[in-house]
């Protein structure tokens, strides 16, 4: 598998490669650390007292990425990875955007900064950008995790949401052999499927993405998940809660420590979704742990 992590050298950008190196079989991957060069912030531009910081910094700030990149990219190596080092000059937003496109990354790590879960859905880089990739990606957001959710001597679960779309299907082949070993695997299927059991949006409502299935039953979708893991032997538990998705993370919490939660953007959901921000993504934004989201092409 190929894996893109972007990588800015802030505090928080770090999570990333946390989370990749702790929960990843890697022996099989090709991870590409990509820095991105964007102009200098402004207040650097102020404090420079030689008046050539606009011409010295990309060449400046590139050298200094270069032995941050291969500082972590033996650390890679020692987990089985292969690696490529990437240094782009421009938008970070776009690069990210344009280099998983063109190397047909299907996986990225990437991290949420200071972004409260309203800012990420509405202006972020995740959403504004990733989002609209123009093929299927998988988006693992590492999260600043508390000490106390994930205890340090277990093993922490990583929980599929699987609604029985194709898209779910997919992100399971695409990521349990990637967590196995590493994390205990837990399929979920949910009774009401995405719908919040509390919006009275009558657009959700028509909004065959976040309906419940009418044609395959929670315990069909189970079924159907579980013969996926099973063609790859990979152990796993299941577990069918009463609520819909939105509602059943204090559940699925209350089952495992969970330190990576799954969700599915199936293209019914790109086509019918009246507002930005549809369950899955909001899960993906706002969850308490680790989270990951497969979409569909726009």
């Amino acid at each position: 598998m190929n894996i893109l992590l972007p990588f800015d050298g802030k505090p928080h950008s770090q999570r990333a490669v946390d989370l990749a190196i702790k929960f990843f079989n890697l022996s099989k991957c090709t991870v590409t650390l990509l820095h991105v060069v964007d102009v200098p912030s402004g207040d650097l531009v102020m404090s420079d007292k030689t008046g050539r910081i606009e011409e010295t910094y990309p060449e400046m700030a590139a050298a200094e990425s270069q032995v941050l990149l291969e500082f972590l990219g033996k650390k890679f190596e020692q987990a089985g990875a292969k690696v490529e080092i990437r240094i782009q000059h421009g938008s970070p937003g776009s690069e990210i955007k344009a280099l998983a496109e063109i190397n047909q990354m299907p996986a990225i790590v990437t991290t949420p900064g200071k972004h409260s879960p309203k800012d990420m859905m509405l202006d972020s880089t995740i959403t504004s950008q990733l989002l609209q990739v123009e093929y299927e990606v998988l988006l693992i957001l590492a999260r600043n995790v508390k000490s106390d959710q994930v205890a340090d001597d277990a093993k922490p679960t990583c929980a599929f949401l699987v609604d029985g779309s194709a898209e779910s299907t997919k992100c399971l082949k695409l990521l349990a052999p990637l967590v196995a070993g590493k994390m205990d695997i837990l399929l979920a299927s949910s009774k009401l499927g995405w719908m919040h059991a509390a919006s009275g949006n009558i657009f959700q409502m028509n909004n065959p993405a976040i309906e419940a299935n009418p044609t395959k039953s929670s315990e069909d979708i189970l079924k159907e998940a579980a013969a996926v893991l099973e063609t790859l032997a990979i152990k796993h538990e299941e577990l069918i809660v009463e609520e819909s998705f939105e509602d059943s993370i204090t559940v699925i919490e209350k089952h495992r420590s969970l330190g990576l939660l799954v969700a599915v953007r199936s293209r019914e959901d790109v086509i019918h979704r009246p507002l930005k921000g549809a369950p899955s993504e909001r899960l993906f934004t706002s969850a308490p742990c680790n989270s990951a989201l497969y979409c569909a092409a726009v």
